[in-house]
Parts: C-alpha cells; sequence; structure tokens
C-alpha cells in the first residue's frame, strides 16, 4: 500500500482518544458486549447475500471481513481461509464482542465510526499490541435515508497482504450496502428522498426535506438545525404550510442564534407528503419595533414571543373577547391579566373555573354573573376544566354582556367535540385568539427568563455552565417550572455562587446535545435513569441496564450524553 493510503493525523488523534479513555495497549483481547441488537441483526441479515458473495470471492484469501453495529460490536465475520480465521479469534474478532475505540483503542472498526468516514489502520498505527500483525480497512455504512451510520464493514488482513485495493473494494460494499437499504424504504421515504436530491443541486443554501417520520438533511443542514428535535422540527414546519403555501419561519435553536426555515409543502394529489426546507438567516421583520414593545412582568426575545406581545397590545384595546392559549405553566394567567390591565377598562375580575368544586355550581355561575354585569373585564381562567353543562350556562350569561365589560378567558387548547357546551363557549370566547407557544419552542428566551427570575429572587449571577443546563431541559412545565427550579437552587447556594451542583436532583444534567429520535431517545432516557440510580456509577449502570460497560460508554458517547 502507498505511503498516500495512511492516515497519520487521524491515527494520532485516534491514540489520543484510546490513552484518554484509559486503554491498555498490552490487553490480551477485546471484551464481550452482549448480543447484537435487533436492528444490528436485522441489517446483517438484509445484507446476507452480498456477505456470502464477498466470501466466495475471497476464498482461499487470507482476509476476514467484519461488520459491526454503531457501538462497535461485531454482527458478522468471515475469512478467506482458516489461518486468518484463527487469528481473528486469537484477538477476540468474533460476534458480539467490541471493536469500539474505548475497548479496542484504534482499529478499523472503531476509527471508522469515530471519523465518520472511511479507516485505514496498518500494523503499528493499531493502538493494541494485539491487532499490529493486521491491517484493517473499515467504511461507514451509512442509510441513505436519514444519513445515521448504521454501523460498519471493513477487511482484516496480515500486514504483508496489504495491497491497494483494499480500501476501494470496502468503499464499494458500503454502495452496494446503501443500494440495498434503499431499495427497502417506504414510498413515502423515496419520496423525500428524491425531492432532497432535486432540490440539493441548485440550491444556494443547505437544504432537508421533513415530514412526521424521516429527516433527510446533509451535514450543512444539520448543523444549522442541531439542537432542534425531528418532532419539533416537523411541528414548526407543518405549521409553516399549513396554508398550502411556501411559508418561512423562524427555528429558535437554544442558546444558538436563530435560523430561518423557507418552507415548500410536497404534494402527492391533495395529500401533504412533507416539505423542503432551506435553512437560511432568520427573517425579523418589524425587528427594531418588536424589541420596542414589552410586557410588566413578562420577558423574551424570541420571535415566537415577540409576536405574542404584539398580539396583546393589539389585543388590549378591543372589546371583543379574547381567547389565551398554550400549555399549562406557559403564562397564560399572567397574560390575561396583563392584557386585562393594559385595557381601557380599569377594573379586572378573575373568575377561577378550578374553583368550581370548591364553590358549588350555582354559587359560582351566581359570581360570574355578578363579574360580568359590572364595569369591569372579566378574566375567565381555565375554561377548559369547565364540566359540559356548567360550560354551557357561562356562555349564556356571556351572551348577555352589556357591552361596557369584556372577557378574557384562558384555556389549554386542548380540543373539544364539536356543538357541547365547552364547544360553544370557546368558539363564542375566540374572537380575538393568542396562543403562547410551549418552553421547547422558544429556547432562546430560557436564559433572558431565568435571569428575569433570579433578579426577583435577590440574585443576578447565572453562570454559563448552569445556563447550558437549563437550556437542554424539555421543561414540559414550562415558565413555572424553570421558575420553581430557579427557586429551588437558590435555596440550595445559600450565599454561595450559583453552580450546576446546586440545582434540584431532578434537573436532568446529562441531557443530550443531539436529536434523538424513536428507540434511541428510549435508549439515552434509560441510560439516564440508570446513572441517576446508581450515583454515576457505570460499571453498576451497566449492570443495571443488562449491558457492557465499554457499551455503555459507547452509548454515553454516541448520544451527547458525556457533555457534562
Amino acid at each position: 500500500m502507498g505511503p498516500t493510503a495512511r492516515m497519520p493525523q487521524v491515527i494520532e488523534a485516534s491514540h489520543r482518544r484510546a490513552t484518554r479513555l484509559g486503554v491498555d495497549p498490552s490487553r490480551p483481547g477485546v471484551p464481550w458486549a452482549g448480543d447484537p441488537t435487533a436492528d444490528a441483526v436485522e441489517i446483517t441479515e438484509l445484507i446476507g447475500p452480498l456477505l456470502d458473495h464477498i466470501g466466495s470471492q475471497l476464498h482461499d484469501s487470507p482476509i476476514g471481513v467484519v461488520v459491526a453495529d454503531s457501538a462497535g460490536r461485531l454482527t458478522h465475520r468471515s475469512a478467506g481461509t482458516g489461518e486468518i480465521l484463527g487469528a481473528m479469534d486469537s484477538c477476540g474478532v468474533e460476534v458480539g464482542y467490541s471493536l469500539a475505540e474505548e475497548d479496542a483503542g484504534t482499529t478499523g472498526v472503531g476509527t471508522c465510526l469515530e471519523i465518520r468516514r472511511p479507516a485505514v489502520v496498518v500494523g503499528d498505527d493499531h493502538f493494541l499490541e494485539i491487532f499490529k500483525p493486521f491491517t484493517c480497512v473499515n467504511a461507514p455504512i451509512v442509510d441513505p435515508i436519514s444519513s445515521e451510520v448504521r454501523g460498519t464493514i471493513g477487511v482484516m488482513c496480515p500486514v504483508e497482504e496489504t495491497n491497494p485495493l483494499l480500501l476501494p473494494m470496502t468503499t464499494n460494499l458500503t454502495s452496494e450496502i446503501s443500494r440495498i437499504l434503499l431499495d427497502r424504504a417506504t414510498p413515502a421515504e423515496r419520496y423525500l428522498l428524491e425531492q432532497f436530491v432535486r432540490v440539493r443541486t441548485s440550491a444556494e443554501r443547505p437544504v432537508l426535506t421533513v415530514n412526521a417520520e424521516v429527516l433527510i438533511a446533509g451535514p450543512a443542514a444539520r448543523r444549522l438545525i442541531s439542537g432542534v428535535d425531528h418532532d419539533e422540527l416537523w411541528e414548526h414546519v407543518s405549521a409553516a404550510v399549513a396554508t398550502g403555501s411556501p411559508a418561512t419561519t423562524a427555528l429558535d435553536r437554544g442558546s444558538l442564534p436563530p435560523v430561518g426555515l423557507r418552507c415548500r409543502p410536497l404534494h402527492r394529489g391533495a395529500e401533504l407528503q412533507g416539505a423542503v426546507v432551506e435553512v437560511v438567516p432568520a427573517v425579523r421583520p418589524h425587528r427594531r419595533r418588536n424589541r420596542r414593545r414589552s410586557l410588566p412582568g413578562m420577558v423574551g426575545t424570541s420571535d415566537s414571543w415577540l409576536a405574542v406581545v404584539n398580539e396583546a397590545h393589539r389585543s388590549a384595546l378591543a372589546r371583543e373577547p379574547l381567547l389565551i392559549t398554550g400549555e399549562r405553566g406557559t403564562g397564560r394567567f399572567t397574560l390575561a391579566r396583563t392584557v386585562a390591565r393594559l385595557g381601557a377598562t380599569p377594573t379586572v375580575k378573575i373568575a377561577d373555573c378550578s374553583s368550581l368544586p370548591l364553590e358549588g355550581t350555582r354559587r359560582w355561575l351566581k359570581a360570574l354573573d355578578r363579574h360580568l354585569n359590572s364595569e369591569s373585564t372579566v378574566v375567565l381562567r381555565n375554561i377548559n376544566l369547565l364540566p359540559d353543562r356548567v360550560a354551557a350556562a357561562a356562555a349564556a350569561l356571556i351572551e348577555d354582556l352589556p357591552t361596557v365589560g369584556r372577557v378574557i378567558a384562558t384555556s389549554s387548547g386542548a380540543a373539544v367535540a364539536p356543538g357541547d357546551g365547552s364547544a360553544i363557549l370557546h368558539d363564542l370566547l375566540s374572537v380575538l385568539r393568542i396562543s403562547i407557544p410551549p418552553l421547547r419552542q422558544r429556547r432562546s428566551d430560557i436564559a433572558v427568563l431565568a435571569r428575569f427570575i433570579l433578579w426577583g429572587l435577590g440574585r443576578t449571577d447565572l453562570p454559563r455552565a448552569v445556563a447550558d443546563v437549563l437550556a437542554r431541559q424539555p421543561w414540559p412545565g414550562n415558565v413555572r417550572q424553570l421558575e420553581s427550579v430557579l427557586r429551588a437552587t437558590v435555596a440550595r447556594a445559600g450565599t454561595r455562587p450559583l453552580d450546576v451542583t446546586h440545582l434540584p436532583d431532578h434537573i436532568d444534567q446529562h441531557a443530550t446535545r443531539f436529536p434523538l429520535h424513536g428507540l434511541q431517545q428510549q435508549e439515552a432516557d434509560a441510560i439516564v435513569e440508570a446513572l441517576r440510580t446508581t450515583g454515576g456509577n457505570k460499571v453498576r449502570a451497566a449492570h443495571l441496564l443488562g449491558i457492557s460497560r465499554a457499551t455503555l460508554y459507547r452509548r454515553i458517547h454516541a448520544y451527547g450524553l458525556d457533555r457534562s
């Protein structure tokens, strides 16, 4: 093999990683990582005919073939001669054993998975002594639909049998595997891929295609949407193209600057198949005007929040009923009171639907009627909690509302059955409507909100490490949950400077920095829970999960759980 085929910089970087991971160069073999996963077995079986074909071609050749999953665990091996098979046995190159860098140091398998491109490791380039008599050449198996690395395939031979054809042979195998994987794609996946290939060649900016199930993007587009999971991305895109026409929307990326998504719907007949999205600099119309406007006691700088601020100011002086929707903890009631106080009627009366069980239906409706007939703005809180018959009675009272008053209502926004009392009440009150986005859809506001809340608690310090952890949380309880967490953090810190160690125990400091989907997210959640249960002891966590320590380290790194 000529010198140009060697990869000295890649090898040097891999050796440094192996040293940091504490890999012992003199270890006699590689560890058992457990039986291959169902997904890995499925891929190995899918490419079985190809493996049989390459096996027949290499018959009587001193070359072995290995396939590993994305964690570096071997799922297949074969050899052209008994001698090379015995040599593979002596090194532990067997199905179920790990050749990931944290277990085997620099190898074709592990290094290929780390750099996500073909790796050539010759003789002394290996980190473990037992592999130095061999040459290993591997290339990644890339899913043609999702662009995810599903594993690696490669060859292994004695150093003296090294030749320049090993690398092109390996890359040709991965190309053939990509074709096999593409052949099993669903019609919807193939359609999105076709559209992606078609627009990518002419697009001036990074592009992607997406629907509820599939995301296809090149490296540049993936970098620009980093920190946003698939579901959140599709939620933004599908809302933008809901009218059936192209549209541009801004996408918050946590602590990173927002980006713009220029979205074009993809239809087959009347059915929406997905969208083509061009990632562009964030478009912020009327930005200066938005920045001048604010709401007392409420903060945020994201485009989605500034849109709420503008709608609130426009609605404040109106006389028509206003319905404010949003998830729990988003600040629906606070916004309702703020809009009421900005309006023409200075007096505000509160009718809380959650107090109905305590007050009783008759007493609650009588109080509501009294509020409605006063010269006040009535804030009707949590109308989604009203039973159907009470909602119908409340709607009847509101229909008789004198012109001097006004009603502002809040609701979770959950769907209600058409025609029943709740639907009538919602329709009656939604002449004007403001929807507050959940905190996970405006992550750039988290640090701003945290500083505002801390200021109210008498603190002015928000270290970057704390802000980063907060920005990575899912916040199902939204702003209310953020405030609760910060109150607990301040209480634990006392007079000391805030630190991540002061965050409540339930806050996930290991939250992933990468977008995960489906089984990946479930597996990452299980790993985090095991680490919590064992106090961070990875040996015990691996035992609890039923996987090897090497596999656990690999998963922690692959899912970005090692950030903290």
